[in-house]
Parts: structure tokens; sequence; C-alpha cells
């Protein structure tokens, strides 16, 4: 009896050392957890953010997370962490370069979470403020975060997604129907 003890304890303890990620992304400011597809016009800047829906840590822990993009046409870059007190939020630039195995393609940042002993981070908290994302050129472009294993860095799962829908500017798609119309009249 003692040694099953003994052995549930261990399991809990293991269980509450681990941050489970409940991360999503915000477009320009926007929280809205159902928000999967935006629209912006070619070359355009959006910027992200990575908020908690749940409260994260309920003991010590560590979270790991990638930011990510195709990088045909598209860059994840900056950002900013907003610290809570007591925790350790780290932020890299390169996620490929830091030994992340993203999917074939696919290049922007990652980070851990460390969570102190007894310390919860609120619901609704903002974690990574003011990461910018580029597109070059049009069509649509799914940007990832992904949860990480700690030990390996693979992925465990996705955890946000949001569709960027690239459509030109009205006044150029007007410029366009314009110049085929004069084409047709001078045949």
């Amino acid at each position: 009896m003692k040694k099953l003890l003994v052995l549930a304890l261990v399991l809990s303890m293991a269980t509450m050392a681990s941050a489970a990620l409940d991360l999503q992304i915000s477009v320009d400011g926007v929280r809205n957890v159902n928000e999967t597809e935006v629209t912006m016009v070619p070359s355009g800047i959006l910027t992200l953010d990575l908020w908690n829906v749940g409260p994260i840590g309920t003991g010590a822990g560590e979270g790991y997370f990638a930011l990510a993009a195709s990088m045909q046409g598209a860059t994840i870059s900056g950002g900013y962490i907003v610290n809570p007190a007591n925790w350790t939020i780290l932020l890299y630039e390169d996620a490929f370069g830091a030994g992340v195995p993203l999917p074939e393609g696919e290049n922007g940042i990652f980070g851990g979470i460390f969570t102190p002993p007894a310390t919860v981070f609120p619901a609704d908290g903002t974690l990574v403020d003011g990461i910018i994302f580029h597109c070059e050129g049009p069509g649509d472009v799914i940007i990832s975060l992904y949860e990480l294993n700690g030990d390996t860095l693979e992925i465990m799962g996705v955890l946000d997604t949001v569709v960027v829908h690239q459509i030109p500017e009205p006044i150029t798609m007007t410029l366009l129907g314009l110049g085929g119309l004069f084409l047709r009249r001078r045949k």
C-alpha cells in the first residue's frame, strides 16, 4: 500500500511539473478565440500577440512554443515579452536556428515559459506582444502556433492557427480592369 501511495505521489508531481500551454494568437490586438482568418493587402504587415486563454502554472514547470509560417513570402520576427513578476519567458528570433524541427518550409520564432513554484499566471494575459508578420505576394499563408516537447523540441500539437488571405487593394484591381478595357478598345 505504501509503494502504491508513493507511486501516485510521484506521478502527480510529474504532472504538476509540466506547464500546460493554452496559448492563442491575436491579430492587431483583437482577441477572438474563434478568429481563424484575416485579410490583408500583399506586402502588408500584421502585429501578432500571444496570450493565454486559461491560467498557466500550478507549480514549477515549463512550456515551449513556436510561432511559424511558410518561408515562401512570409516572415515572422520581433516581439517583446510582457513578463509577469517572477516568471521567465525566453524568445528566440530564429526557431530553425535554435534547433526546432518545424515542418518543411516553415520558420518563425521560438520561446519558452518557465513558471516559479506555486505561481499562477491568470487567464487572459498577454505573454508576448508586438510580433511582426510580413507577407510578400498574393495567396494564402497559414500561421501556426505549436506546442513543443521540452526535451526534444519536437511538435506535440497545434495550439492555434490563423489563415492570412492576401487580397490586392481595390484601386489596384480597378486600374487593372481599366487597363484591360483600353487594350480591348485599342484592338
